[in-house]
């Protein structure tokens, strides 16, 4: 309720007494529609893909078992996002619950700050001084025990392989890596089908070592996406989003781990709004310096509410990675179906 669609996407209804829109929106992610659709769409500036080319597109059946896996997997598919949605909602509430933000007024007409204070800080722009984030980072540093996220994480940012690397989905090798633009960070995860794959010898080159439980943050153009790695991701990072994994120097008493540290930027009280708060506007687009990063305050929660917080995020991250299973399960008996379909040609 209360949503509406652009232009450029279509909404599909199916007829449930013909096709099941489970098997149909599989259908729709699996190489017998990808390949359709890049015979039929056109456009020199900008690929458009029309209705009408859509209503052509050929929808291949597979017999009757092998339509009700797909079926049985899309199921648990849907049912593991909702549940993972609901547990980091809840996780997300809970953290913010108990920062208690008094209300500060988030736009006001004008402001002053003091030479000395714009020069401390040496971002020379107004958004980084307004009294809403200024007085927001101080409730949070005078509130709660913190620590700098650069004290007890390490971070990196990812590496361009150049578009001459680039390949898509359809030509795409079971090891290739999936490349991963901050377009594709979406949801707290990343996306297991992006634009662009590169070749498992150009994606060894960068040494990435991404690993399950790291923390994705994005720095470049849309600011502070964030994703969690799961077991069932392969993928390498592009360089306007930064790598965030805890390191073994932290000391007691309130140990952080990768769930509570993903949650806390995952708020934009603690996430988004100190991270816009050290974003400058590059030639192009926002742009958020690793070593500006490093500098955010992350709050040390009471220790029940920080246990809680992370059993709420591991159980939702188990259930995403079950969920990207399920999705690499659907399209590999749907990609059967097609490569045996192909051959016969």
């Amino acid at each position: 309720q209360g949503w509406a669609t652009s232009q450029h996407i279509t909404r599909i209804t199916a007829n449930p007494a013909i096709i099941s829109p489970l098997f149909l929106v599989a259908y729709c992610n699996s190489k017998f529609f990808k390949s359709q659709m890049a015979l039929a769409s056109q456009g020199d500036t900008r690929v458009e893909f029309t209705h009408s080319q859509l209503a052509e597109v050929l929808v291949v059946i597979p017999h009757q078992d092998r339509y009700n896996d797909v079926i049985r997997h899309v199921e648990t598919i849907t049912d593991n996002n909702r549940q993972a949605t609901v547990l980091l909602n809840e996780a997300k509430q809970m953290f913010l619950s108990a920062l208690a933000i008094p209300n500060l007024p988030i736009r006001q007409s004008y402001f002053s700050s003091s030479l000395q204070a714009i020069a401390d800080f040496d971002i020379w722009n107004p958004t980084a001084h307004t009294p809403f984030l200024i007085g927001l980072e101080k409730h949070l540093a005078t509130t709660f025990p913190n620590v700098f996220l650069g004290e007890i994480a390490d971070i990196c940012k990812g590496d361009e392989v150049g578009s001459d690397s680039y390949d898509t989905y359809l030509n795409k090798h079971t090891s290739d890596y999936a490349f991963i633009r901050t377009s594709d960070v979406l949801n707290h995860e990343i996306d297991l089908f992006p634009d662009y794959f590169v070749r498992e010898s150009i994606g060894n080159t960068v040494a990435q070592d991404l690993r399950p439980g790291d923390i994705l943050f994005t720095k470049d153009g849309k600011i502070a996406q964030t994703a969690m790695v799961t077991d069932a991701d392969r993928a390498i990072i592009a360089s306007g989003i930064a790598r965030i994994r805890l390191h073994s120097k932290q000391k007691e008493p309130q140990l952080v781990t990768q769930e509570y540290l993903f949650t806390a930027l995952s708020i934009k009280e603690t996430g988004y709004y100190p991270a816009r708060r050290r974003t400058v506007i590059g030639t192009t687009i926002p742009h958020l310096r690793t070593e500006r990063l490093k500098n955010i305050r992350i709050p040390l929660l009471d220790k029940v509410i920080m246990g809680d917080i992370t059993q709420k995020v591991r159980q939702a991250f188990q259930l995403k990675t079950l969920r990207k299973q399920a999705i690499q399960k659907v399209l590999a008996l749907l990609n059967t179906e097609y490569d045996t379909y192909t051959n016969a040609l």
